[in-house]
């Protein structure tokens, strides 16, 4: 009996697993949207954060999408880049209205390298793009509660910031206070990863994080 209880709750779970995977396969971007312009309405889901080309990348959760004319509310889990050199301040939970060029998220794996695109998909990502100089953005709202732990945490690493601006270790002070890692230079993971110490990172400012702050990150280690 016990066996079959086990057994039972062994296929549950294998087909809860699979209908979860065929429904994230299912809200993947459609492959004629790549390449075109598209008018995307969301939140901001991640703490935004500085690429090395200057410009900001962050995670946008979509309400409504606009194609060819016709608004569809939609919900989908969007990487973003935006490179203009004149990006305002963003916010975690604020609503924007933003231009945006998608395409599907793809990813290179290598033994003992990051997957990105199974990181992308686990979390949630159905497309990735940049945001587009013209139309102009416009923000529609500040926040939302549903949000309000990441924009704690985002105003936290602000403070740290402020508090540490010349330290080398400013990614290694976000990271083990709020988990906030997208400063962490890569020779930092490497000595982290040689020296069996990544798990500090990993577990560090857990307690602080909601939902969306373990799963969202803009950026993740290469």
């Amino acid at each position: 009996m016990l066996l079959l209880r086990w057994t039972a709750w062994a296929v549950a779970g294998f087909l809860w697993a699979w209908f979860h995977g065929y429904v994230l396969l299912g809200e993947r971007l459609p492959a004629d949207w790549e390449g075109r312009d598209l008018v995307v309405e969301g939140r901001i889901a991640s703490i935004p954060t500085t690429a090395n080309w200057g410009g900001k990348k962050f995670d946008l959760d979509t309400l409504k999408i606009t194609v060819d004319g016709a608004v569809l509310p939609l919900q989908r889990g969007l990487r973003l880049s935006w490179s203009s050199h004149e990006v305002p301040n963003l916010i975690v939970g604020e609503l924007w209205r933003l231009t945006v060029r998608l395409k599907r998220p793809h990813g290179t794996m290598s033994p003992g390298c990051f997957d990105q695109e199974g990181g992308m998909f686990q979390n949630g990502i159905q497309g990735v793009g940049s945001v587009r100089a013209d139309p102009p953005a416009v923000r529609l709202d500040e926040g939302s509660w549903r949000y309000i732990v990441n924009r704690v945490r985002q105003i936290l690493a602000l403070d740290i910031a402020q508090a540490r601006p010349d330290s080398p270790y400013l990614g290694v002070l976000q990271g083990l206070a709020i988990g906030e890692t997208s400063a962490v230079t890569h020779e930092q993971w490497d000595v982290l990863v040689r020296t069996g110490t990544i798990h500090l990172l990993a577990i560090s400012g857990s307690h602080i994080r909601g939902a969306h702050g373990a799963k969202r990150s803009a950026t993740s280690p290469a």
